[in-house]
């Protein structure tokens, strides 16, 4: 049988359709109701049967138990039925218009309400019974159309905030004190191993703004370290271009300060104080700079501060990159700049990408935490894996494809 549900005449269109099969005994047809009748009663008890002379209760919103259940039937007994959506429902098919929504893996209350405003957070908290801004995946929630539907809710909203960037400040510093132990483990190690013996000379100094550069730099992400890039060089050897990266000791504060502070003062635009490149071995026709996530609103300070003195940057390469619109459109804008190429991971399920606003950034940051320990969405590029390489080989010859020499 294919029942379908609308919200009531006081103003509510949400609706929805589903299929339940009933073991009468024999065939069953259902007959419409008339619009005079009133609606069949059916009372729905969570974790226990109904019972036919249990007295009706008013629910939160002086609804009785048999309001709260009106033309809603139970299609099998794998449907779990809340009491609190049966609650909040019964109100909003009445008052306030609105749609579902299945929360999948990697949704937020921002990302479902397309908003960060504390108001339209809370808002949606309250349509749903929320307390937190945790989301369960598969559930299925009610958005209101109008961010205003539950009145003021903007504490409520900020408050929910203020515990997601609790827990993403926790994770950093958890993280930070893992990269802190495999550094002085890595450091320990290289303290014994035999001095390497370079494979070619060049002279120590820096790179002035304006000067004709060759080669391809690659800016990894906050901290600057793990396997990955040593194989990213490896890929994009594999694939004809020969790939630097850059002095971690130079470039990175660390994975913390990277994440946090580096990021928010390299992606809005030129900083006011610049660093220089070192030398490197330069090889190849192009100057061109690769950065991904932190590492490239690094390599976007050095496309700009280089560019605008004179120097051709033949391509600037952002991969993962939390990059500010308008500074997004001067470096394609800046006449020395011949190519900016921006490579979003978004089909991975990373919240990061170019051209995004501060709040958006500042909201991601517990998506962020869980796909870091995940490998998966923003770190697509950085399992040290046979998959993580296979990665690293196919955006290497995309790359090339594109004409990156």
């Amino acid at each position: 049988m294919s029942t379908r549900i609308d919200g009531g005449a006081s103003g509510g269109s949400w609706s929805s359709d589903f299929d339940c099969d009933f073991d009468t005994g024999g065939d069953t047809v259902a007959e419409p109701i008339a619009a005079a009748e009133p609606a069949p009663q059916v009372d729905v008890v969570d974790g226990a049967d109904a019972q036919d002379d249990a007295p009706a209760q008013p629910d939160r919103f002086g609804l009785s138990e048999n309001a709260a259940a009106r033309e809603y039937l139970v299609p099998s007994e794998n449907f779990e039925f809340r009491q609190s959506e049966r609650a909040y429902r019964s109100e909003t098919e009445q008052s306030v218009a609105g749609r579902g929504h299945v929360a999948r893996r990697g949704d937020s209350i921002s990302s479902i309400v397309g908003s960060a405003d504390p108001q339209a957070i809370g808002n949606f908290m309250l349509a749903n019974n929320l307390t937190s801004d945790r989301i369960e995946v598969g559930r299925n929630y009610f958005k209101p159309d109008s961010m205003t539907a539950y009145g003021e809710a903007a504490d409520l909203g900020q408050s929910a905030l203020n515990q997601g960037n609790e827990r993403a400040t926790s994770a950093s510093r958890n993280e930070t004190q893992r990269e802190l132990n495999r550094f002085a483990a890595m450091s320990e190690a290289m303290r014994s191993a035999p001095a390497a013996i370079p494979s070619a000379t060049f002279e120590r100094r820096l790179l002035q703004p304006g000067e004709s550069i060759r080669g391809n730099l690659f800016f990894g992400g906050a901290g600057m370290d793990g396997a990955y890039i040593t194989d990213m060089v490896r890929a994009f050897g594999e694939n004809g271009m020969n790939l630097t990266p850059v002095d971690r000791n130079k470039w990175s504060g660390g994975t913390l300060l990277d994440a946090s502070i580096g990021v928010d003062i390299y992606r809005a635009g030129k900083f006011q104080i610049q660093t220089l490149l070192d030398n490197f071995q330069q090889t190849g026709s192009q100057f061109n700079l690769v950065g991904y996530s932190y590492g490239s609103v690094a390599a976007s300070q050095v496309a700009i501060n280089y560019a605008e003195a004179g120097t051709k940057v033949d391509n600037l390469v952002l991969v993962g990159s939390p990059i500010d619109e308008k500074f997004l459109n001067q470096l394609k804008s800046t006449p020395n700049i011949k190519n900016v190429v921006v490579i979003d991971l978004t089909g991975q399920g990373d919240p990061i990408h170019a051209g995004m606003t501060r709040n958006e950034l500042l909201l991601s940051a517990p998506t962020l935490a869980r796909q870091m320990i995940e490998s998966s969405g923003h770190f697509y590029y950085a399992p040290s894996s046979p998959e993580g390489q296979a990665r690293r080989n196919a955006l290497a010859a995309h790359l090339y494809s594109k004409g990156v020499r």
